[in-house]
């Protein structure tokens, strides 16, 4: 009975894993190859830095799990976990060559993520700041308005009464 229960949980937690990867995956998968996915991610990315504050909450989750997903992808590249597999020509033996990144190429693959994440960073920071301007000139012209209408109702309150003209009763 332990047994099963064992296995029953570590045959759970291996589909869980793969229904994780493919959904990770996804993304990547629609495109047909991965300079596409990265010409795609780079233009989200440069969409971020022109984001209008009006909108900014509306729009910032969409760019930012697209974008977070690609990295999560791209990290995974860099270690290794994908491999090319090239199948030998002329074998129809289902015999293959796995290619594995090399040390150079993991380093260089983890710059390129690293200039793409701090860019993306900079131009998250650009976003926000613009939002966050945005939010305190109005929050400055309802002060002003405030204030306004403060003084005026002020003055009013002070201001001389005009005297109504008294008729005079007709006898």
């Amino acid at each position: 009975m332990k047994n099963t229960l064992i296995a029953f949980l570590v045959l759970f937690s291996f589909n869980a894993r793969s229904v994780e990867t493919e959904t990770e995956v996804s993304d990547y998968t629609t495109y047909a190859s991965t300079f596409e996915y990265t010409k795609k991610i780079q233009k989200e990315i440069e969409e971020v830095k022109d984001l209008p504050a009006e909108n900014f909450f509306k729009n910032i989750d969409t760019y930012r799990l697209s974008i977070e997903k690609y990295f999560a992808h791209k990290k995974r590249v860099c270690n290794g976990e994908f491999s090319t597999i090239i199948l030998m020509e002329g074998n129809k033996s289902s015999k293959s060559k796995v290619n594995k990144l090399s040390l150079e190429e993991r380093k260089l693959c983890f710059r390129e993520m690293k200039a793409l994440q701090t860019t993306y960073i900079n131009y998250m920071f650009l976003a926000r700041k613009r939002y966050l301007d945005f939010l305190h000139e109005r929050r400055i012209g309802e002060l002003m308005e405030a204030r306004k209408e403060a003084i005026d109702s002020l003055q009013a309150s002070f201001a001389p009464k005009k005297k109504k003209k008294r008729r005079r009763r007709r006898k």
